[in-house]
């Protein structure tokens, strides 16, 4: 099967990896606390983020639209996992189906390689579409579906797509059968700074060039 070519996704929050304004540093340290599984005053970020996410989806259809009724499936680390670490996007998608947000969480997608993290890597030294294909392993376990199965990647961080594209085309292979979209509880707006953080978008990541939109 050949990669596909464009991949719609939707995403809840943006930010700003390099702005200056007061509102784009924020958005850093939130992206920051999700990442570690830090605490956002006495509760953990990624807990708050599950909880203003169940409640903000019946407001913005391009949310419902990819969640509602989603097994969610969560992005592989950069490097395989191993034991009990911490696996951001995992702990993500238990604490949105624990908020009332997706049916289950199905850990299908696995890192077998370890790869740059596109945040911290150079430009143009960020791993590849084929690169993120051949490093990614999926488990297949079609008791576990149904015909007509939404399962839904969910990533904390898109900012070109190049994970979104490769999981997409793992599931698909691996279950001919589901219906596959991609969630991004951020967003990276490159170059620019950010007001508010909250800003429920849906969008296509494309991959010849590979470029995401919005």
């Amino acid at each position: 099967m050949p990669p596909p070519s464009s991949v719609p996704y939707a995403s809840f929050l943006r930010y700003s990896p390099r702005g200056t304004s007061p509102s784009s540093v924020a958005s850093r340290g939130w992206v920051a606390a999700v990442k570690g599984d830090g605490l956002y005053g006495r509760m953990r970020a990624i807990d708050v983020s599950a909880s203003k996410l169940a409640q903000e989806l019946s407001r913005y259809t391009v949310l419902s639209d990819c969640l509602a009724g989603g097994v969610l499936v969560p992005a592989p680390r950069s490097a395989p996992q191993y034991g009990g670490g911490l696996w951001p996007t995992k702990r993500l998608c238990e604490a949105m189906v624990a908020a009332g947000v997706g049916t289950g969480v199905f850990p299908a997608l696995r890192r077998t390689l370890a790869v740059q993290k596109s945040a911290t890597a150079a430009r143009g030294q960020r791993p590849t579409v084929r690169r993120h294909y051949e490093t990614i392993a999926v488990e297949q376990d079609r008791s576990l579906l149904a015909a007509g199965t939404r399962l839904v990647v969910v990533d904390d961080v898109v900012t070109r797509g190049a994970t979104f594209l490769a999981c997409h085309r793992r599931l698909s292979e691996a279950y001919p059968d589901a219906a596959v979209c991609c969630f991004a509880l951020t967003r990276t707006i490159s170059d620019a700074e950010v007001g508010g953080m909250l800003d429920p978008v849906a969008g296509v990541i494309t991959l010849e060039p590979l470029h995401r939109e919005p």
